[in-house]
């Protein structure tokens, strides 16, 4: 159905090329052959685009369909000496789903596994007149124009096949050569000797694979996969594989050593799991934590060349050195616990004098937050009370400090007096006075200038203008120190001026409105043990101003507390005050609150040196703190029970007058040393690690190699002993 169609849609492209072309004057015969291709081709194209549109996911599945029905591959086995092939040998090959297909050789030496599947197998050889062996293999991936096509649509397989030879060994004349050695393992390297593990079995696995089985590569089948046989071992009883004897840990191996092959070999020494003994001094599971020495435990451990990667920690024996005996010192008295300190009031002081600046100022430790107010017509009056004062006849004094502006824009006619005439000039001076009417002094005097503009039948004002006035809303605080009030006490402002002629003086009214700068303390007062109150009264104001002692810093009084739960031998180290407010002079806005730190009991503590088994000497002497008797020392073996052969009398006692504790000088006398003690119960000769891999060269007929295989000390499953 594909040709026809084709065939169609050729036919009809060439009908309409031709009967374009007839319309060109230039279209030759090379341009219909060039026309032709160009349909076929964009034909092609097309069709390959439709074949690769196919669902990738049944694709896919008809290739795992075929290759699991085995139709992608052959495998072919030849089994041969130098002379000829070799009939009757036994092949088998299993797949990694665990599916073994398995053949004899014919007359030839060969064998053809048809419909095989793809992917990794292990091959298996065995003969009753040749060594037995197996190897490994992998063919690879399925790969479309080499094991299968898509036509039309369809995964057509494709016959692909692969073969191996494999070089037989006769057992009959065989030459060979022994190897024997020791198997051992550091399973407790608290004693002299190491251990013999159990149930191993040593095999040799060939390193030079390529000498005994050879394969083809046949289309780029092994294509990202080995393309040759790997991990060849000989499965004989005997000849490259020795069990491990459990008492003696002795092993004998047979390998061949035949000469025209080259042979050499690796040890394949499996990973070994067993308990691990070992001193230790602390660990966070599975033990009891050792306090103040080290004890011998158990520990599950893995052994052998990839270990590490098993155990997944350091080697299991630390090259921290623990001595076979053990020194206990007597405990000091309890720690004292309890005390603190109490408040018990605070230091009198004195109420910083100075300007406290609106909105807010700290001087001397004092902070005043003040609000200005509004609508003042005189200066308030500030009064200090409170603050638990002893003497009261120290009273305190403050002022407040004003600007003040004008709030209308002309000067009022109160009497428009007479005799005035137009353009009349005359100057008005306004004064600040006191609540008396009396100038304030070091008031100053503010002068305008005013020139009458009308004036009634009897010459009276009633027209006037002003000049230098301070704008409506201007505050003055710079001019003629009008603005700075420094007295307590100002009703207002009034005016004079000098007549220019008129028969009766005219008077004016100015209205002028104030708030507050600052508060200033003149006088603050002794004996504070608090903060006072500030209260501004007076000035007929619209909104009243406002002093608040915000924070003022005290010295603290404290007082030892009742509460000591346990008795001091050690005074504590220090106190500490911790405190939320700043500092002036070592006073405190808010009492501290008291840290005591306790000094610490330790208790005494020595490494032992030993000399000949003996003990010699303290090393690492800790003389110990809080002790109230004499320290005493004691010692022990590793598993906790007395060394009752070791006596050493500790002296050089003194009592502290300050605290009373008994204080070691570290001396000591030595009055029985004991006998057949050690430095290090984790013997250092065993920390060496394993002797693995093992390696044997193309060994010679009839020679005896010797090889001792040493496991080493392993690697923790649990990494916490320390």
């Amino acid at each position: 159905m594909k040709i026809n169609n084709l065939l169609k849609m050729f036919v009809g492209a060439l009908v309409m090329t031709f009967i374009i072309s007839s319309c060109a004057d230039d279209f030759t015969e090379e341009d219909l052959l060039q026309a032709q291709y160009d349909l076929a081709q964009q034909q092609e194209d097309r069709e390959n685009a439709r074949e690769d549109s196919i669902d990738n996911a049944g694709k896919q599945a008809a290739v795992d369909a075929l290759n699991r029905a085995g139709q992608l591959l052959d495998f072919s086995v030849t089994v041969a000496t130098d002379e000829a092939g070799v009939e009757g040998v036994t092949i088998s090959a299993t797949n990694q789903a665990g599916e073994t297909a398995s053949a004899t050789t014919d007359a030839n030496g060969n064998i053809t596994f048809t419909d095989i599947q793809m992917g990794g197998h292990t091959i298996k050889m065995s003969s009753a007149d040749h060594v037995d062996l197996s190897f490994e293999i992998d063919f690879g991936v399925p790969e479309r124009g080499v094991h299968y096509e898509i036509i039309d649509g369809q995964v057509i397989p494709i016959e692909t096949s692969e073969s191996a030879r494999i070089t037989a060994i006769p057992l009959t004349g065989m030459l060979t050569s022994t190897v024997k050695g020791k198997v051992t393992f550091e399973s407790d390297v608290t004693n002299d000797s190491p251990e013999i593990p159990q149930g191993v079995t040593i095999r040799a696995n060939l390193t030079n694979a390529s000498n005994i089985v050879s394969t083809t590569n046949n289309n780029a089948s092994f294509s990202g996969s080995n393309s040759s046989a790997t991990s060849i071992t000989f499965t004989q009883a005997n000849i490259g594989s020795a069990e491990v004897d459990g008492t003696t840990g002795d092993y004998l191996m047979t390998l061949p050593a035949v000469p025209g092959l080259g042979l050499t070999y690796d040890f394949l020494v499996p990973n070994l799991e067993a308990d691990a003994t070992v001193a230790y001094s602390s660990t966070d599971g599975g033990q009891t934590t050792v306090e103040g020495g080290v004890a011998v435990g158990t520990f599950p451990a893995v052994f052998g060349e990839s270990a590490a990667t098993t155990g997944g920690s350091d080697n299991v024996y630390t090259t921290n050195t623990y001595s076979s005996l053990r020194a206990v010192f007597s405990e000091p008295a309890p720690q004292g616990a309890g005390f603190t300190l109490d408040v018990a009031g605070t230091f009198q002081r004195s109420l910083t004098a100075g300007d406290y600046d609106f909105p807010v100022e700290t001087i001397g430790g004092i902070r005043i937050r003040t609000t200005q107010g509004a609508g003042y017509q005189s200066s308030p009056v500030a009064t200090i009370t409170g603050g638990g004062r002893v003497a009261p006849e120290d009273s305190a004094e403050a002022k407040v400090g004003m600007e003040w502006r004008n709030t209308g824009a002309t000067l009022a006619i109160n009497n428009a007096g007479e005799g005035y005439i137009v353009g009349d000039v005359f100057d008005i001076e306004i004064r600040r006075v006191d609540g008396d009417g009396n100038d304030v002094p070091l008031a100053g005097v503010a002068q305008v200038s005013a020139e009458v503009t009308a004036v009634n039948g009897t010459g009276g004002i009633t027209g006037i203008d002003i000049d230098d006035l301070p704008t409506t809303g201007d505050f003055w605080d710079t001019w003629d120190d009008l603005g700075t009030n420094e007295v307590a006490s100002i009703r207002g402002f009034e005016d004079d001026f000098t007549n220019p002629g008129g028969d009766e003086d005219a008077t004016f009214t100015v209205t002028y409105t104030g708030r507050l700068t600052d508060l200033d303390i003149e006088t603050g007062g002794e004996g504070y043990d608090s903060a006072p109150t500030i209260t501004l009264t007076g000035g007929d104001a619209t909104t009243a101003a406002t002093a608040v002692i915000e924070a003022m810093e005290f010295q603290y009084r404290f007082t030892p507390s009742a509460t000591v739960t346990t008795p001091y031998v050690l005074l504590p180290e220090d106190i500490y005050f911790a405190y939320t407010e700043f500092v002036t002079d070592d006073r405190f806005v808010e009492a501290p609150e008291p840290i005591v730190v306790n000094a610490k009991h330790e208790a005494a503590s020595a490494d032992i040196d030993l000399v000949d088994g003996e003990f010699d000497d303290f090393s690492n002497i800790v003389a110990g703190t809080g002790y109230t008797e004499p320290v005493t020392v004691t010692f022990q073996n590793l598993d906790g029970t007395v060394a009752s052969d070791v006596e050493v009398t500790l002296t050089g006692f003194d009592t502290n007058s300050d605290d009373l504790e008994i204080e070691w000088s570290e001396d000591f006398i030595i009055v029985n040393g004991g006998s057949g003690y050690t430095d290090d119960v984790n013997d250092s000769g065993a920390l060496v690690g394993n002797n693995l891999p093992i390696g044997i060269g193309a060994p010679e007929n009839g020679t005896t190699i010797i090889r001792n295989i040493n496991y080493g000390p392993g690697f923790l499953l649990d990494d916490r002993v320390q």
